[in-house]
């Protein structure tokens, strides 16, 4: 299957064949750069909705290239099974990691929330500039994997917050707690703390609220590992 190229409207309304775009400096890069295209050459695109199509290149400029689109495929529906993965907050690397499996797993949106051991904390001056990094993760991600709808982002200053706003199945990773055995239904919230796990307050708010306490068994993983771990536990067990 061809790589795709996330290609979103700058309207809110599906391409049309005869639409034509224009890459920004960035995305025109990794266009003619790393992905060597050329003028006259086929890119096949996604706009990140469930809509697939092709463009054809015009400019192959690495500082600003310009497509048009010359074919659209049937859209596609949005999975009925999906997972919201709540992350605490990791630093640098295993952050992106992390959201960046994410992804590729199937997640359907992400949300990263401070927590009371997260190692590093989210200045509101910073946080336009850390969600644009983020946002790239994602979609760097969904090219990656073949995801063709880009899961949303949200940033959470505090848990309470993002328990009210909470629908489905609700399940916290916890150490020792029991596994998950059965199909947790088609709409799950994970919720999966930094390193150092939850905090004593953290943990009653869980219990408060009946969110649901599952483990992954004996060994002890990594902060950035138990996102993946867990998605990939809930997707096999749709799945038989």
């Amino acid at each position: 299957m061809a790589q795709r190229f996330h290609l979103p409207p700058p309207s809110q309304q599906p391409p049309a064949v005869g639409d034509e775009f224009e890459a920004d400096a960035e995305r025109a890069h990794y266009l003619c750069r790393v992905l060597r295209h050329r003028t006259g050459d086929t890119v096949p695109c996604f706009d990140g909705a469930g809509q697939t199509f092709d463009c054809t290149m015009l400019d192959a400029n690495p500082r600003r290239c310009r497509l048009r689109v010359t074919a659209v495929a049937d859209p596609v529906p949005r999975p009925a099974a999906e997972t919201h993965m709540v992350l605490g907050l990791l630093k640098g690397a295993a952050m992106d990691r992390a959201v960046a499996q994410c992804v590729e797993l199937g997640a359907s949106a992400i949300t990263l929330v401070s927590c009371a051991r997260s190692n590093v904390r989210l200045e509101p001056a910073r946080s336009d500039n850390k969600r644009s990094h983020w946002q790239k993760i994602i979609v760097g991600a969904c090219e990656q994997s073949g995801q063709l709808f880009v899961p949303a982002l949200r940033l959470a200053s505090s848990l309470p917050a993002v328990l009210e706003a909470a629908e489905g199945t609700q399940l916290v990773l916890k150490a020792g707690a029991a596994r998950l055995l059965g199909d947790p239904g088609d709409q799950v919230t994970l919720f999966v703390g930094p390193e150092g796990g939850w905090a004593p307050d953290e943990d009653a708010v869980f219990e408060r609220t009946g969110v649901t306490a599952v483990g992954l068994g004996e060994l002890v993983l990594r902060a950035e590992t138990v996102p993946a771990a867990a998605l990939s536990l809930v997707n096999y067990l749709r799945s038989v």
